[in-house]
């Protein structure tokens, strides 16, 4: 969830995430102007919020999946096997 906000430079320190802070404010700010009758700071704030946490959530999901999968794919083969 930091990566959001901190993110790993090349040399191996960390650094603030510049380009999803931008990136993401740069988006809301897009939808803002596209979208008129929608243009509030509160709207705007909400809107940068849930799409923190929209990557936030896929950034877990990336992370743990393969956990997940492998889960998922040893109860199926328990599941096949037991009836054999």
């Amino acid at each position: 969830m930091g990566q959001i906000f901190w993110t790993h430079r090349d040399s191996g320190g960390t650094q603030f995430n510049y380009s999803e802070i931008v990136g993401n404010s740069a988006a809301v700010a897009l939808s803002n102007a596209y979208y008129v009758d929608n243009r509030t700071a509160s709207r705007a704030v909400s809107k940068l919020g849930m799409q923190f946490g929209v990557d936030m959530a896929t950034n877990i999901l990336k992370e743990f999946w393969p956990d997940l999968q492998r889960k998922s794919r040893r109860k199926h083969r328990d599941h096949t096997n037991s009836g054999e």
